[in-house]
């Protein structure tokens, strides 16, 4: 987006709010009605009638653990470049996990970038291509989690190719990183070939592509940062285990290790996906359900009761929690929709 088009982009947005609404409702519908259709409504609530109070209780509570690690990461990553107060990055985080929750669109990084640039001395830009570092570091260990996974349990041959396709992009986003921290200077590239096209707003384009890349060259190049990242992003993994423990003892089913294995990593790729539904509902459903039913045999009320406790135990968390960050942040829900985007296309606030 550039400053002389805001006011006709401004004009189309509702139709495309109206699209992107359509696509998240019928795209949620059909992950339903995946997750369901086997399901028997009876023993379905006679399972989630029965739920443990406590244990869901204890589920919030090592959900909301692992948000106050999670959210830590980035401070990690740009430390040897400048210190983010944790009340920032808490604020940043809980409040784009709201906006994913609500929204049927993804924009959990660009909420982000742009709470956190507008709260410090960094770019959303730079901000949006630390987190491409953050979001390498997180690919190594799922896929890592996954090939453990396939040796432990059976699994189609289609899951299979899936991992070993995971597994190849997950390496090359991390050569990817290592040829930007050898030749730094390669960020400077889309700058100057953008600066010599005479078109508006081309430059600004440029700089924006450039100071991504730097993002990723400077927090890139500190192995203390990397292993920093590495080290919080297992602790939130180990603490969110414990929620889907929790979960799945609320309703009297007990996981097996490598089943805890599958449902976490099952949690993370239905989060992964680019889907268009609000709180990936229907999406989380149909993953997790199918996971647990295809690989370890599971009952399928039993596993839909469990994911479902699950998830509604996670938007729950991010409820409560991103409208703490929002009264942290002194922003509305709103206004960081609209600017999200345009801090990332250079318009950062001041």
């Amino acid at each position: 987006m550039i400053h002389s088009n805001r006011p006709a982009n401004a004009a189309r947005q509702p139709r495309i709010w109206q699209g992107r609404q359509l696509l998240g409702i019928v795209l949620a519908a059909v992950c339903l009605w995946v997750a369901f259709r086997n399901a028997d409504p009876t023993t379905l609530l006679g399972v989630l009638a029965g739920a443990s109070i406590p244990y869901i209780l204890l589920s919030a509570a090592f959900n909301l653990v692992s948000a106050f690690v999670k959210c830590t990461k980035m401070g990690v990553l740009v430390r040897p470049i400048t210190r983010i107060r944790y009340r920032d990055l808490f604020a940043a985080e809980m409040v784009s996990v709201l906006v994913d929750t609500i929204f049927p669109l993804r924009l959990h990084e660009f909420v982000r970038a742009y709470l956190l640039s507008r709260r410090g001395t960094l770019s959303a830009s730079f901000v949006f291509g630390a987190e491409f570092v953050v979001k390498v570091v997180e690919a190594l260990l799922l896929t890592g989690g996954l090939l453990a996974l396939s040796a432990l349990a059976v699994m189609p041959a289609w899951a299979i190719t899936g991992i070993r396709s995971m597994v190849v992009l997950a390496w090359m986003a991390a050569l990817f990183l290592i040829v930007m921290v050898r030749w730094p200077t390669l960020g400077n590239i889309p700058f100057g070939l953008l600066a010599r096209v005479k078109m508006r707003g081309t430059t600004r384009v440029g700089q924006m592509i450039t100071d991504a890349l730097d993002g990723i060259s400077r927090t890139a190049v500190k192995p203390s940062a990397l292993l920093g990242v590495l080290f919080v992003t297992a602790t939130e993994w180990l603490l969110l285990a414990g929620s889907l423990w929790s979960a799945a003892l609320a309703v009297g089913v007990h996981l097996s290790p490598v089943e805890l294995l599958g449902f976490l990593l099952a949690n993370h790729l239905a989060f992964a996906v680019p889907s268009s539904t609000s709180g990936s509902i229907g999406i989380y459903e149909a993953t997790g359900t199918m996971t647990m039913v295809l690989l370890f045999a599971m009952q399928q009320e039993e596993a839909l009761a469990v994911v479902l406790v699950a998830h509604c135990v996670m938007v729950t968390v991010a409820l409560l929690g991103g409208f703490t960050g929002l009264k942290l942040a002194h922003s509305s829900l709103q206004e960081i929709r609209e600017q999200s985007l345009d801090a990332l296309q250079g318009d950062t606030p001041d």
